[in-house]
């Protein structure tokens, strides 16, 4: 059952407070060239600081504290991984001396597992 109305925009005012609006936590994103992923960056960057401050306006402890910190952790480390993997494979993928350290790190990657496959040594039932 949802919260009533009179707390419930206590609750926003409160949360809102010290939170930019959607727009710029859009922005901040503005080096990501897809501006689609940018927005969903935005939206998850938000989001994770709207939640952070409903649980602090509940001063949790314990178990649920660790669910804060833990649901930070994953939120941010989502949104670091995803524009990291679009600032290397999407814009740094376009320069020649990134394709060249990539080919040479997966001749290097297939080699190694090719030299750990033939040292393998079956096991005797």
């Amino acid at each position: 059952m949802p919260f009533e109305k009179k707390i419930k925009d206590e609750i926003i005012v409160y949360v809102t407070r010290d939170i930019a609006n959607e727009p710029w936590h859009v922005d901040f994103f503005r080096f990501i060239s897809d501006q689609k992923l940018a927005q969903r960056l935005g939206e998850e960057f938000i989001s994770t600081r709207c939640l952070y401050k409903i649980l602090e306006g509940l001063d949790v402890t314990k178990w649920m504290l660790r669910a804060q910190v833990r649901q930070q952790i994953m939120s941010y480390a989502s949104i670091y991984e995803a524009a990291l993997h679009h600032l290397l494979f999407e814009v740094c993928s376009r320069s020649k001396s990134y394709r060249v350290r990539a080919a040479d790190w997966k001749k290097r990657y297939i080699y190694s597992r090719e030299q750990t496959r033939v040292a393998q040594i079956p096991l005797k039932s």
